[in-house]
This record gives C-alpha cells, sequence and structure tokens, in this order.
C-alpha cells in the first residue's frame, strides 16, 4: 500500500497522482530494484519524493483544541454563575450543588475523553472521575449505601473490561488478527453482563442468582462463534477490502 508523500493519505500502488492533493506518487516496486540504480540515480528519486507527512494529524489536533478550549470556557463561565447565583439566591443551593458537581465532573470527561494524555492515563481518569460523580451525588442524596453496594463494584468492572479490550485491541493491532478485537468485545459484554447480574442479586438475595444475564451471555456467545469461525474463512483479499471499507 502507498502513501502520498505530500498529505500522507492512503492509496492504491497502481495510483500515480493523490487524489487529495494531486501530488504525484513514487512507484514503490521501483525502490525494490534499488540495488540496480547508481547511486545518482538513487539520490535523485529521493530528493523528488520527500518523506510523507500527514498534515491531517496536526489539523485533528488544532480542530480538538479549539473545541476543547471552546467548551471549558462554557463550563467555566457555568460554574462562576452558579456561584453568582449560590451567593445572591442561598434558597437554591442544593440544586446548585447537584449542577456544580455534575458540571465539574462533565470537565474531566470531555478532557480525557479528547485524548490528551496516554490511553491507560485516560481511562483510568475516566474510571476516577465516574467514581467522584458516584460518591458526589450520593453524599449529596444522604444515601451513601448504593454508592458502596453498587458504584464501586461496576466501576471497577467496568474498569477492569475497558483495561482489557484496550490491551486486547494493541496486541490483535500489532499481529493483524483478522476480527479477534469485535469477537473479545463480544465476549467481555457477555462478561460485564454476568457480573452487573451477580451483584445486583447478590445485595438483593445475598446469593449469586443469574437470569437475563445467562440469556445475554449464550447470545453473545454464539455471536462470537459465528463471527470467529465467518472470519477465519474469509479470503485475505476480502479482509483487505474490509479494512479498507472500515478504515481498519
Amino acid at each position: 500500500m502507498a502513501y502520498c508523500p505530500k498529505c500522507g493519505v492512503e492509496v492504491d500502488d497502481t495510483v500515480r497522482s493523490c487524489p487529495l492533493c494531486q501530488f504525484p506518487i513514487p512507484d514503490v516496486h521501483a525502490f525494490d530494484e534499488e540495488t540496480n540504480l547508481r547511486g545518482d540515480e538513487t539520490l535523485e528519486i529521493l530528493k523528488k519524493y520527500p518523506q510523507a507527512y500527514n498534515i491531517y494529524q496536526d489539523y485533528r489536533l488544532k480542530v480538538k483544541n479549539q473545541i476543547f478550549f471552546a467548551v471549558l470556557i462554557v463550563f467555566i463561565s457555568a460554574i462562576i454563575i452558579m456561584y453568582m447565583i449560590k451567593f445572591f439566591y442561598p434558597v437554591s443551593e442544593p440544586i446548585l450543588r447537584y449542577v456544580l458537581v455534575i458540571t465539574i465532573s462533565l470537565v474531566f470527561y470531555i478532557f480525557f475523553l479528547f485524548g490528551y494524555l496516554r490511553a491507560f492515563l485516560n481511562i483510568t481518569g475516566l474510571f476516577v472521575t465516574t467514581l467522584y460523580l458516584s460518591y458526589s451525588l450520593a453524599r449529596l442524596s444522604g444515601g451513601q449505601t448504593w454508592f458502596f453496594d453498587y458504584a464501586i463494584p461496576l466501576n471497577i468492572l467496568v474498569y477492569l473490561n475497558v483495561l482489557a479490550a484496550y490491551y486486547m485491541y494493541k496486541k490483535s493491532k500489532s499481529k493483524r488478527r483478522f476480527g479477534f478485537f469485535p469477537t473479545f468485545v463480544i465476549l467481555m459484554i457477555a462478561i460485564l453482563c454476568l457480573g452487573i447480574d451477580a451483584l445486583i442479586s447478590m445485595n438483593i438475595h445475598n446469593s449469586i442468582r443469574l437470569s437475563w444475564s445467562i440469556i445475554v451471555a449464550v447470545g453473545c456467545g454464539s455471536v462470537a462463534i459465528i463471527l470467529r469461525i465467518v472470519t477465519k474463512n474469509l479470503t485475505e483479499h476480502m479482509k483487505e477490502t474490509i479494512r479498507r471499507r472500515l478504515h481498519l
């Protein structure tokens, strides 16, 4: 697969002009015969086609920063307005506390979802933010029991599933195992449902009584098996076509 030396967009090997910026595309197979070329000919080819640089990444980062800071300004303005309302109208203080906690949590959610840190730190940040939001709402409502009985176990369960999915994605991406990651995600959904059902039954009946999660697990397991069989029997041409269509 070739890339445009100017904008970095992926193109077919047979394309000789970038469809995006019209820059000439070098013949990638010409470099396979590099040993047969004289030194000056190889140098001329390298000068004609400089190293590819994808300007889309810089543009995306610029747009992401603009959106984030715009949203941040809106949230900061909302926090300032709420404190002013709290100062002039103390009667509305209970409602403002809820709104303030949710607003602060949204700021951190947006920051971590925008991916400014490493993936592990972003996932952990989302987990901590969810714990903060759950605990704050439980404390404001005066019922912290559900936070310890439900919120903490559910957050830990989701956090571990997301971490497992992330590391499996990295592993499958490096080894190019087609269809492995979607199958794993389906199985993780089944495990998550089993954990939620077990947690609810433990708090209600003081024992594990699985019900609806068994149906979900059987369905997800069947889909995972079928998906694995189908993707394993696909030809390389079909796999490559799906990768291009879905930008995998």
